[in-house]
């Protein structure tokens, strides 16, 4: 639907957003849910910075930025509740029939270990993995970066307007701070796929990344 009808691709993105939001409700409410402190998810982002430095894929000051957000992410006391999440949510983890979105496929990302993907997470680790699918979007369907920005609001408006979702997550300025972190986990993340399983698509999160890090 993103790559063949992007317009309704847009209209849509706001109620993909609130159904977003009431899965986690309901993931929270089934699985339960705990207040958690940023450090340990950024010990997570700092392994995966250090492993992709490793393999070659970063060089040291492309590594040095990208660390940042988990230094910001490692100083929060409160980050928001940690909960069972869907684990890899993009556009391709979802259907639209008659009028309604439905998502599927709650196995996580398949290049983590079993165990890793049963852990609970921020929330907005599922929302980072749909922005980052609108930039995926966006380059593989030559919509532009305006669509993307556009598609990318409309699911947030959509998702924050949901009351009890929010109950899960910090508030301002810790919401952003959480998400732009796993924004960048995220793209790491594709970096270390696209270079394994499909190397002609790497320039799409390393263009992502580029622009995280404020190189571009």
């Amino acid at each position: 639907m993103a790559l063949e009808d992007p317009d309704a691709m847009l209209r849509g993105a706001d109620e993909l957003g609130r159904l977003t939001a009431q899965m986690h409700v309901a993931l929270a409410a089934a699985f339960g849910s705990r207040r958690v402190s940023g450090q340990g998810w950024a010990v997570l982002h700092r392994a995966l910075v250090d492993e992709l430095s490793a393999g070659g894929a970063l060089d040291a000051a492309q590594a040095r930025r990208l660390v940042r957000p988990a230094d910001a992410l490692a100083g929060l006391a409160d980050a928001g509740s940690a909960i069972r999440v869907h684990g890899d949510l993009h556009l391709g983890q979802v259907l639209r029939s008659e009028g309604r979105w439905y998502v599927l496929d709650f196995e996580g990302e398949p290049a983590r270990p079993l165990e890793a993907r049963r852990e609970r997470s921020s929330a907005l680790r599922d929302v980072a993995g749909m922005l980052r699918s609108f930039d995926y979007a966006a380059a593989v369907g030559g919509h532009g970066s305006e669509w993307r920005d556009r598609a990318v609001a409309a699911y947030l408006a959509g998702y924050r307007s949901v009351p009890a979702a929010a109950e899960l997550a910090p508030s301002e300025p810790a919401w952003s701070t959480v998400l732009d972190a796993f924004v960048t986990d995220k793209a790491l993340y594709e970096l270390a796929y696209e270079r394994a399983n499909r190397p002609e698509w790497e320039w799409v999160p390393r263009s992502a990344l580029a622009r995280l890090a404020g190189e571009s």
